[in-house]
């Protein structure tokens, strides 16, 4: 959820193969209940009715069609409620702005080099025209990235931005001694992604405001390998 707004998630599937593709649909409308998202988009529908073949992203197959209509049920009657906040990433109008601006500036150049790329070598696509091209276009975008990527990480250490945290590690500091239970850490350095099974999880774009997460301890147990959601309805054993 971004500032409150409506939150879609554009595309979605446990794709095949997976021996847990049956839980998908029911765990898809629990899950997106809890998090207040507006809207689920399954990828793929691919034809009127059944497929014939189960492909990769196929979801016309009796192991997820067939769940549809109760997962429709529960998600849009709102038999799931939607949980509290657990996590708030705030993000400055200053650091958007910047990325809005370095976006704007590698494009630019993006554009320039092409436009010299392609006239410096006009004279030979007579001759070479297809190998030499893609060529170019490979090493163009190689390039590409290294230079955002090293304009990115030289700009972040000159003014001491602090980048956004993810939800790629376990926030063991949400444990650590000291911390009541239900209380607020606002040393957001990463979010635990079993947070989003607790509550729900927002980012604040600003001009001010920390980020701050709720202590997760008493839903979260990795030792019986179980979360809670913040709601008491929903309750995942991952055993």
């Amino acid at each position: 959820m971004y500032n409150g707004f409506p939150s879609t998630i554009s595309e979605v599937n446990w794709s095949a193969p997976n021996a847990y593709r049956a839980d998908f649909p029911l765990t898809a409308a629990a899950y997106g209940s809890l998090q207040g998202t507006d809207g689920i988009f399954f990828f793929a529908a691919s034809t009127i009715g059944w497929q014939v073949y189960d492909g990769k992203f196929s979801v016309q197959v009796p192991v997820i069609y067939t769940q549809m209509a109760l997962g429709a049920y529960i998600y849009r009657n709102n038999l799931i409620s939607e949980g509290n906040f657990v996590v708030t990433v705030a993000n400055t109008v200053r650091f958007c702005l910047f990325l809005y601006f370095l976006s704007l500036v590698l494009f630019c150049f993006l554009f320039i080099f092409l436009v010299f790329l392609f006239a410096f070598f006009f004279s030979f696509f007579l001759f070479f025209f297809l190998f030499p091209f893609l060529c170019s276009l490979r090493f163009l975008l190689s390039f590409f990235l290294l230079f955002s990527h090293t304009c990115f990480l030289q700009y972040d250490n000159f003014v001491n931005l602090q980048m956004p945290p993810f939800a790629n590690q376990n926030f063991t500091a949400l444990r650590a001694a000291g911390v009541a239970a239900g209380a607020n850490i606002t040393d957001v350095t990463g979010i635990d992604p079993l947070a989003f099974y607790v509550g729900k999880v927002e980012v604040d774009i600003n001009v001010g405001g920390s980020s701050w997460v709720t202590e997760l301890s008493p839903y979260i147990d990795r030792t019986a390998q179980t979360v809670s959601s913040n709601t008491g309805q929903l309750n995942w054993d991952w055993k």
